[in-house]
């Protein structure tokens, strides 16, 4: 019960601190997500280090803000060039240090694509009304998984990757996470609720893979936790792991959604 009342309040502090970032506007947010992709570099960084593919930092810090900044300017062109400036790069520096292994150039790649593509793509919503979706998607999914599972659990998940998710807490937070989203549709006199809410069933689905597979990345370094940023949520990755699949699918689906008119 401990555990249960410590997680809310971390919840609910976490929370409030996303709502006044958004209420203070773009530039607050750039902040945010330089700080959280800043410390969510180190954290997978240090799972990286385990298999030898630690990402180079200078670059991989210098490149990941560099799209931070183009998203935040609307300019999301130059992200594709800027990730291939970093593999450029990182491929210079193994070459003239013969004693660095190439596999440290797919540690940077993906550390730019995993970390710093999703936070910047925040930066780039076309409307604040997808950032509380990806909170409903990933956290709501997440506290309603949690609930359910403590209260109903019995079948395990995937035991290998993650022992304590249940197969009824992870239906339960979709169907739960999926109600909130249609509430606020709804509220906000959405159009194509009915596509809508079905994108949020898909969001909500894989905000849980994106956790699990943070969770499979965790436990094959062998680490309990990411980091203790957050008492009782671990790190930036250990709270943000669902949110980071969440985030690319719901940009893409924003795009799409603007080409075709809606």
């Amino acid at each position: 019960m401990k555990n249960v009342i410590e997680r809310a309040v971390i919840g609910l502090i976490m929370l409030a601190f996303v709502g006044v970032t958004i209420f203070l506007g773009q530039r607050a947010m750039f902040f945010a997500a330089f700080a959280l992709a800043t410390v969510g570099f180190y954290e997978l960084n240090f799972v990286l280090q385990q298999w030898d593919m630690r990402a180079f930092r200078a670059p991989t810090l210098s490149f990941g803000t560099a799209a931070l900044l183009a998203f935040y300017f609307h300019e999301g062109k130059l992200v594709v060039a800027t990730g291939i400036l970093l593999l450029m790069a990182s491929a210079v520096y193994i070459v003239l240090k013969s004693d660095i292994h190439p596999k440290r150039v797919i540690g940077s790649v993906f550390t730019f694509i995993y970390i710093f593509i999703p936070f910047g793509m925040l930066l780039d919503m076309p409307h604040p009304l997808y950032l509380y979706l990806v909170l409903i998607a990933s956290w709501g999914t997440d506290t309603f998984a949690y609930v359910f599972g403590m209260l109903f659990g019995k079948h395990k998940l995937i035991p290998s990757v993650s022992p304590n998710k249940s197969i009824e807490g992870a239906v339960g937070g979709t169907v739960f996470s999926v109600f909130m989203a249609w509430l606020l549709l709804r509220h906000m006199d959405a159009e194509h609720i009915v596509w809508a809410t079905l994108i949020m069933l898909a969001a909500s689905i894989l905000s849980q893979f994106g956790d699990l597979f943070a969770s499979k990345m965790k436990r094959a370094s062998g680490r309990k936790d990411y980091g203790r940023i957050f008492m009782g949520h671990g790190g930036v990755l250990d709270r943000f792991d669902s949110m980071i699949f969440v985030i690319p699918f719901l940009y893409a689906i924003s795009y799409w959604l603007n080409l075709l008119g809606w």
